[in-house]
């Protein structure tokens, strides 16, 4: 999903090289993708990945841990949205290298999608919720499917759940 009328913004993504179910939001700027060419890897720089957290201390890094893993070679920004929690959730988060971390008071998840999405830089936003993890390859499958139909807003795609051992 992409905010209208947001467009990318350098000064926003306070990274020289950040690593930054989800959904892959069309082009932020759609004249800028036709503009630009290349394959689906050199496209992935332009990927902002915002996660909103609300009192997710203690699962935070290991969704963290899992997306700077599959950022490793990759120019993504990482914006994680903390909607005013109680923990620690956001030095949690700040805490990690090349993570970019906003606050704001408790307003709801879609408000902290939103904030993400007015503070992403890139031409692609992929969210991704602080209790979840994504497999190796989901980014660059959508972002390619993205690619080949450009006329797509927005790019889904399966959830497998799954219980931590112990949890009901």
């Amino acid at each position: 999903m992409v905010v209208a009328g947001i467009q990318p913004a350098e000064e926003n993504c306070g990274l020289e090289s950040g690593f930054s179910g989800g959904s892959l939001g069309s082009p932020v700027n759609s004249k800028k993708t036709a503009e630009r060419a290349g394959d689906v890897n050199a496209r992935l720089h332009t990927l902002t990945i915002i996660i909103p957290a609300y009192n997710e201390e203690q699962g935070i890094g290991a969704v963290l841990d899992g997306v700077l893993a599959l950022a490793e070679a990759k120019d993504w920004a990482v914006l994680v949205v903390d909607d005013g929690s109680t923990d620690g959730t956001a030095r949690v988060a700040g805490a990690f290298p090349g993570v970019r971390c906003l606050s704001q008071p408790n307003q709801g998840h879609g408000a902290a999608k939103n904030a993400g999405a007015s503070a992403a830089c890139g031409e692609f936003l992929a969210f991704l919720d602080a209790d979840d993890l994504w497999l190796p390859d989901k980014l660059q499958r959508q972002v390619a499917h993205a690619l080949l139909h450009e006329d797509t807003g927005l790019v889904l795609c399966y959830e497998l759940q799954f219980l931590q051992a112990g949890l009901e």
